[in-house]
């Protein structure tokens, strides 16, 4: 749903109202979908590009900001973006562990 979902209008109005601009929404989206590629074909994040995933917290301070001004469009990206990526941190921390038998 996320590949398939045009950019929101409203991201033209982030650099005005937060330290970031539109560039650094472009990356984070690029690097979200891009990281469900490979989550989604049953392969590993490259580490970097996990870090990168995991350290892409500006999307809380942006989704404030969207909320606070009524950016609807903006706003329901984010909370996908912020959804999809937490969990693919979920999905790859899970792969990471060892699995462990059945408890009784």
């Amino acid at each position: 749903m996320l590949k398939d979902l045009p950019y929101p209008s409203e991201i033209q109005y982030i650099e005005r109202e937060t330290n970031y601009d539109e560039g650094d929404f472009y990356l984070c989206s690029a690097l979200v979908v891009g990281s469900m590629d490979y989550i989604l074909s049953g392969r590993r994040v490259p580490k970097k590009q996990m870090d990168s995933l995991v350290n892409c917290s500006f999307l809380q301070e942006m989704l404030e900001v969207s909320s606070k001004n009524n950016f609807v469009e903006l706003n329901y990206y984010l909370l996908l973006l912020e959804e999809s990526r937490n969990l693919m941190i979920d999905v790859s921390k899970n792969k990471q562990k060892p699995r462990m038998g059945f408890e009784n």
